[in-house]
């Protein structure tokens, strides 16, 4: 069972959020359960941006032009400006021979930067009285910032430092307090990639990028506990899914991946489960990683040809750990019909492709 709790999960040095967590997660066990903590990774990052939301993967405005008067305020063109040590405003004249200090020749001010990001108030650049920015002068000025309006589809940047000041902790103190055989790392869906400064400066392609952000999350959580297996959602990963990245030549890149993370693989169609379900599996088997499972949503005929997939992965040697249910939007109508799935394997005839 896979719970998915980023308001306990990221905050387990509150005693009473530990405690919680400590007493639900021997309630689970109590039951029999194997409670599997999920900490969302890189596309989903809600939890870690509510944090820091400079961490976000933004967008590289590069020498956008604003022209400076006496000591009014210019406000640049778009919101959510990221600002850390690692991604700053860069004020430059127009051939860009000199790169003008902030303090000596200009002064910012802050605009509003916060999660959700939305339509806020916007940066500002003030020339200051012995600036060296002529009177007049139209300035180049360069900068991250973070699109409005994506609700909790944002994604992390993996290039930025802080970002894993905030993920290391959270994984390794949920597997102390907790102590679970599976960490779930979400990662999946993630809608902005190598877009910002930090990351374009590092001329890394996008699979790089990713597989650089898996080591260091499976790493931080085998120096917790050598013995846990981590987990991922695999569609970013999956050619047959998201993960068009692997396409082609580009399937190669898979294996930068660490492989010992398990790939956990939704598909949540009747016919894209038969058509590409067992694919997907033979693809990450190819590849050298230690197991997969399936996943469906509420659809019951994609339940039950989960049920014929795995039976199938099984059939031809794959570890293939079981299928699981996945209650988005707690729609929850197919859970009885999967789980029969899993027990009781229907026919191959008996796969459909209508939902």
């Amino acid at each position: 069972m896979v719970i998915d709790c980023a308001d306990v999960f990221f905050y387990l040095d509150d005693p009473d959020k530990r405690r919680l967590a400590e007493q639900a997660f021997a309630d689970f066990r109590s039951y029999g359960l194997d409670p599997i903590p999920c900490l969302n990774s890189f596309g989903h990052a809600h939890a870690q941006l509510a944090i820091n939301p400079n961490i976000a993967e933004g967008t590289w405005q590069q020498d956008e032009k604003i022209t400076l008067h006496g000591q009014e305020p210019v406000a640049v063109a778009h919101p959510n400006v990221i600002r850390t040590p690692s991604s700053d405003v860069v004020v430059t004249n127009q051939d860009k021979s000199i790169t003008y200090q902030e303090g000596r020749d200009y002064i910012i001010i802050p605009g509003e930067m916060s999660f959700p990001f939305h339509e806020a108030e916007h940066l500002k650049i003030q020339r200051t009285e012995n600036s060296r920015i002529p009177e007049g002068a139209t300035v180049l000025v360069s900068y991250d910032w973070v699109v409005p309006g994506l609700g909790n589809s944002y994604s992390y940047c993996p290039s930025e430092p802080q970002t894993y000041e905030i993920m290391i902790p959270a994984i390794q103190k949920t597997i102390k307090y907790l102590h679970p055989k599976y960490l779930h790392i979400g990662h999946d869906e993630i809608s902005q990639l190598n877009t910002c400064s930090r990351c374009q400066r590092r001329n890394m392609t996008d699979a790089q990028l990713i597989a650089e952000d898996l080591h260091k999350l499976n790493n931080a959580a085998h120096q917790a506990d050598p013995e846990v297996v981590v987990m991922m959602w695999a569609d970013m990963l999956n050619p047959y899914n998201h993960g068009q990245r692997f396409q082609g030549e580009n399937e190669r890149d898979l294996d930068l991946m660490p492989k010992d993370i398990i790939q956990c693989v939704w598909i949540y169609g009747a016919a894209p489960v038969l058509n590409t379900g067992l694919l997907s599996f033979e693809l990450f088997q190819k590849h050298g990683f230690a197991g997969v499972t399936g996943s469906s949503w509420y659809g019951l005929d994609c339940c039950r040809n989960w049920g014929i997939v795995a039976k199938q992965a099984r059939r031809k040697g794959i570890n293939c750990l079981g299928i699981w249910y996945t209650c988005h939007y707690n729609r929850w109508e197919g859970l009885e019909t999967l789980a029969d799935a899993a027990w009781h394997t229907p026919n191959e005839e008996a796969a459909t492709s209508i939902d």
